[in-house]
């Protein structure tokens, strides 16, 4: 869990963190849990579910469901970095297993090559030519040219996340119904532990680039707060004692922002820049993304 910074990029990666735990919880329960555990989620839907889902939010939703659930890693998805209901193309690698990284380079710089010349191009002024060209026309029907210009520079490409999606439900048997226990007697709807599969896939002895470590990914500063970190000891690779520090963090984010959907955003972006967008935007969550 990095430490909060204000970017665009940074708020639109944590929404994956917003959607998946209000979203993908009912397929991360259905998939993971006995048929014996399905009553519970069944007695929960008939009250006000504390995770909204916003209408605006749908398109968004949509993308993210694939990329976790149908798309494989050896999918490429070349899309608008802002807009991620924008797809230009899926491009399918062909071979089996998990590609090399070479191959992944070669993905992200052929798909970003292909639509950003095709962008430009169509950024001039001139007549789409070809049926690719054509295609990419229609999807900015009616705008102006700088259109073209502006998604050109807004190219991203998502790999598809499937196997590890199914991998992480794998292991999360090993840790939910400890985990669970742990939120339940802290006063968080269980739900919640949905959020170690987008922070670490349940692999315990996950690093990320900025230092972030174990299951619930606490970087070395933030998991001081709650945790013992020496030289000789870290607790963020303890899977209960990293799953109490979570609770806590969470919790103390839900009683600063009073939502949901904030207190999860925060966990990633941090509490003090989501408690300023709050203020900012009167805690209203699609605004907050939008802006």
């Amino acid at each position: 869990m990095p430490k909060g910074r204000p970017a665009t990029r940074k708020i639109i990666r944590t929404v994956t963190a917003v959607l998946l735990a209000t979203l993908l919880v009912g397929r991360f329960f259905t998939t993971a849990h006995a048929a014996s555990e399905l009553a519970a989620p069944q007695i929960r839907a008939q009250s006000p579910s504390p995770f909204p889902r916003p209408a605006a939010l749908e398109s968004s939703i949509n993308f993210w469901v694939k990329a976790f659930t149908e798309w494989s890693e050896r999918d490429f998805i070349v899309h608008d970095r802002n807009n991620v209901s924008l797809i230009y193309q899926k491009f399918h690698m062909p071979g089996d297993g998990a590609p090399t990284g070479e191959e992944v380079e070669w993905a992200n710089a052929y798909l970003k090559a292909k639509y950003g010349d095709i962008l430009n191009r169509l950024a001039t002024g001139q007549q789409p030519i070809g049926w690719e060209e054509q295609r990419v026309a229609a999807m900015f029907k009616g705008q102006s040219p700088s259109a073209f210009a502006r998604a050109a520079q807004n190219l991203r490409v998502q790999q598809g996340l499937s196997e590890q999606f199914h991998d992480s439900l794998l292991r999360s048997r090993y840790y939910r119904p400890k985990m669970e226990q742990v939120f339940t007697r802290a006063g968080l709807p269980p739900q919640l532990v949905a959020l170690a599969s987008v922070e670490s896939g349940f692999s315990a002895r996950v690093r990320s680039s900025a230092g972030a470590l174990g299951i619930w990914q606490f970087t070395r500063s933030t998991g001081r707060e709650f945790l013992k970190i020496t030289r000789y000891r870290d607790d963020r690779l303890d899977p209960v004692r990293s799953t109490e520090a979570a609770a806590q963090l969470l919790q103390s984010n839900y009683q600063a922002l009073g939502s949901w959907p904030l207190a999860i955003t925060a966990y990633n972006y941090g509490t003090a820049g989501m408690e300023r967008a709050a203020a900012d935007f009167g805690s209203d969550y699609m605004k907050i993304v939008q802006n």
